[in-house]
């Protein structure tokens, strides 16, 4: 997926995946729950992004742009981390624009 915000580009194809989780999107009409996923990642400039995936036709799946402090919550609070907190922040330059 990917999207430019403000002028940068953010593709999830070429940025590095931090952590994810799922999240419930809602339920079916015969009461099944349908989930999403929200994923972080690093871009190669060092940005900081969340992809949010649904499996519902009426929504669409986006990429939102984040700081370096709300990456750090959100890292906190997705449930399976991909790169340990060291590595997923060790570069905590501000990003190359």
């Amino acid at each position: 997926m990917q999207k430019t915000i403000y002028g940068n580009m953010y593709d999830t194809e070429q940025s590095v995946l931090l952590a994810r989780g799922t999240f419930i999107d809602g339920h079916t009409s015969d009461g099944r729950v349908r989930h999403g996923t929200k994923e972080l990642y690093r871009s190669d400039k060092g940005r900081f992004f969340l992809s949010h995936t649904t499996l519902w036709e009426s929504k669409r799946n986006y990429i939102e742009s984040v700081s370096i402090d709300g990456a750090k919550k959100l890292y906190a609070s997705l449930p399976e981390h991909i790169l340990p907190f060291t590595e997923a922040f060790a570069d905590q330059q501000a990003p190359i624009i």
